[in-house]
């Protein structure tokens, strides 16, 4: 990691950056200029808090002629354009100061952690020590703390997507922060139950479109349907959505249907966590679940199949997701459970046992019952191993890496490696999982706060990639788990209020010693906790 990091090439750091050649004026579109995360850089003994804006030239990613990084000292001003010197400044503010960075600060000089918040420390490891610290960082700064506007991929303070949010808020965001740090991670939980009033007209929407799936529709709803009047069909989460709730899913993307189950079990997770109304959360389980009912088609058999959907590789229709169906078959026992908890008789097991999970000749999971198994994009069926965590893709998750691993391109986003990180480590081969979990941030970090989302290109800071890595810390080394029983061989087991229970085995590689997460919150008391090899030791603090 450690590099020159020489910005600005020796122009003021908040002072002047310069014009763009042959011109008499700034950019046009300056002003859309925002600021990104700070960091601290040691210069001449002295500690300054640095902010980085990326991007002045907004589309013109393609520019060499002009620096498009440049860093200021806590000054969110806008810049003013200096005619005679053709540069930009930013006034200084009280207590600020204008300093040059040298072009031989390496990034290693660069102190972590970049605030004073706690940070999950490695002891044995000093290069992942660092980077988990950079990490966590850029989850703080992406997200916000008990707010109700969850983070787009490139976090609060980025302009990339607009702001919108995806499923990344639900599957990697909030598990990195569910037990580390609740006040963000209900934030992703607020704005999920705050807009679902607006999903449930969706819903409707498409019922009364008759039921579009990619390529073809459904139909319409039998008369005898208790949603054949429109009153009661569910809630259809959008693939992409703005700060208000809007759905802003364009193209085929719209046809991820896999987003309505994720955030249902996202909230789940919530509410098992006390960071979410149980009540609230029952009754988005409840009309996710309705709104699945309506989108799934059976067959002679019986067989509930879930056709024309967009998985989460992405740019493929494929039948029966692995990751999809199994997500829904999670709502649908989970629902069962609660309902059987109420002493009210359904048949959600039945349902849930109906629908298909594909499977190739040989009866081994597949992604999908019409996977091209060609090339992909990202994981896919793996994700229903963790974070889905269902039991049968579980058994055959090392199965699941051997065949379709090698199959994912290496210019693909940020969280593959992460997750077979992940369930590597919890299979028992921590050494193994050491180093694809490094693969997973080394080629996306080249520099402080800096985490691409393909490898060494494209925008940061890419919260999803980072927190897909802080996952494999919390759930594949130190081996935390949220399920209804403690797992095999823990070490530590505490049940929740909620009758869910957290079981810690450690899964530490060689050459680790230690794994200190500082604040670990279970029930709303923060715990410090402790992992060795061997021993997993969780303390109380006030």
């Amino acid at each position: 990691m450690a590099r020159a990091y020489g910005l600005l090439l020796g122009f003021a750091l908040l002072g002047c950056a310069p014009g763009p050649p042959g011109t008499g004026g700034p950019p046009q579109d300056l002003p859309k200029a925002k600021p990104l995360p700070a960091y601290p850089v040691v210069q001449d003994g002295q500690r300054y808090l640095i902010g980085k804006r990326d991007g002045l030239y907004r589309g013109e990613r393609s520019s060499n002629t002009y620096p498009r990084r440049f860093v200021i000292v806590d000054g969110t001003d806008a810049p003013k354009w200096d005619a005679e010197t053709r540069s930009l400044t930013w006034p200084l503010r009280e207590g600020e100061k204008r300093i040059y960075i040298s072009e031989s600060l390496e990034t290693s000089d660069t102190p972590v952690p970049v605030t004073d918040s706690p940070v999950i420390e490695i002891a044995g490891d000093a290069e992942a020590n660092q980077a988990v610290a950079q990490l966590q960082e850029m989850l703080r700064q992406g997200v916000i703390a008990n707010g109700d506007v969850a983070p787009s991929p490139f976090g609060a303070v980025s302009t990339r997507f607009g702001g919108h949010v995806f499923w990344d808020a639900d599957v990697w965001v909030f598990p990195a922060l569910m037990f580390t740090d609740p006040n963000r991670a209900r934030t992703i939980a607020n704005y999920r139950l705050k807009y679902a009033s607006l999903w449930r007209v969706e819903a409707s929407k498409w019922v009364r479109q008759n039921r579009p799936v990619w390529g073809s529709e459904i139909g319409p709803l039998p008369s005898d349907t208790s949603g054949a009047d429109h009153r009661s069909t569910g809630l259809k989460v959008p693939w992409e959505t703005d700060v208000n709730g809007n759905n802003k899913a364009m193209g085929n993307s719209q046809y991820q249907d896999h987003i309505t189950a994720s955030v249902a079990l996202g909230l789940s997770w919530a509410a098992d966590l006390g960071l979410a109304p149980a009540d609230e959360v029952n009754q988005f389980q409840d009309d996710a679940m309705y709104f699945f009912l309506y989108r799934i088609q059976n067959n002679d058999q019986d067989e509930y199949h879930i056709r024309n959907v967009m998985g989460p590789n992405e740019f493929h229709r494929v039948d029966n997701d692995l990751y999809t169906n199994m997500a829904v078959r999670a709502i649908f026992y989970r629902k069962a459970l609660y309902y059987r908890a109420s002493e009210i008789q359904t048949s959600y097991r039945v349902d849930a046992a109906r629908i298909v999970i594909p499977r190739d000749d040989e009866g081994r999971l597949k992604n999908a019952s019409n996977d091209p198994e060609t090339t992909y994009q990202q994981v896919s069926g793996l994700l229903a191993a963790f974070p889905l965590q269902d039991p049968e893709a579980e058994r055959e998750a090392s199965s699941l890496i051997e065949r379709f691993s090698s199959r994912i391109t290496p210019n693909g986003p940020a969280m593959s490696a992460s997750i077979e990180a992940t369930v590597l480590a919890r299979n028992g081969k921590a050494d193994e999982a050491l180093k694809r979990w490094r693969e997973s941030w080394q080629t996306y970090m080249d520099g402080p706060l800096i985490f691409r989302e393909k490898p060494l290109t494209g925008d940061s800071p890419f919260i999803t990639g980072a927190a897909g890595c802080l996952n494999t810390v919390i759930y594949g080394f130190c081996g935390v788990r949220l399920d209804r029983t403690a797992q095999p061989g823990a070490k530590f087991d505490f049940q929740l209020k909620s009758g869910m229970v957290v079981s810690i085995r450690p899964n530490l590689p060689t050459g680790w010693e230690r794994i200190t997460v500082p604040e670990f919150w279970l029930d709303g008391q923060k715990h410090r906790l402790e992992v060795t090899r061997d021993t997993v030791t969780v303390t109380p603090l006030p």
